[in-house]
């Protein structure tokens, strides 16, 4: 069973609902949010993403060239999970992470300070989008994000893909 709430929030001029849904005691994360990240490299983080993440957390880089905000316990899951390489492979995954990873918390103005290397792995320079991404929170070049919509989102696709899984 599903239980979620929306709320509106309005950062810059693009207003979205953002929904924090929790299902069976796990908790995703949802919504879109445009803005600037200021010339310090912090990103307004929404309230209901503050929540989710905790006082502190994990800022890396993700698969797609974002930045990826992890909650500790997410951080920690992934983390063991690089433990089932092989040897070889874990030390150098291991190294590769945490080289372009940082512990992170939110100022009290509800900001996050983006490491230089992370920022600059992710190309962030002033538009970006934020946005719920299940267990994290990405936060994207918005050029970046808006090539990946077009080119990797299959609007043709989608609807049947959705209806396959009920939604």
């Amino acid at each position: 069973m599903y239980q979620s709430g929306a709320e509106t929030f309005v950062l810059g001029k693009v207003e979205r609902d953002v929904s924090y849904v929790k299902k069976g005691g796990g908790e995703m994360l949802t919504g879109l949010y445009e803005q600037n990240i200021d010339v310090k490299g912090r990103v307004s983080v929404p309230v209901r993403f503050r929540a989710f993440l905790g006082e502190t957390f994990v800022a890396s880089i993700g698969d797609e060239n974002c930045v990826c905000l992890y909650p500790m316990d997410e951080w920690e899951a992934y983390m063991e999970r690089v433990k089932s390489l092989s040897v070889d492979d874990r030390s150098m995954v291991m190294r590769y992470i945490q080289s372009c990873s940082a512990e992170c918390d939110i100022d009290s103005q509800g900001r996050v300070v983006i490491p230089p290397k992370v920022r600059d792995m992710a190309e962030l320079k002033k538009e970006i989008v934020v946005m719920g991404g299940h267990n994290r929170v990405e936060i994207w070049n918005r050029n970046s994000w808006n090539k990946y919509e077009s080119e990797k989102i299959d609007m043709n696709r989608v609807p049947d893909l959705l209806k396959q899984i009920g939604f």
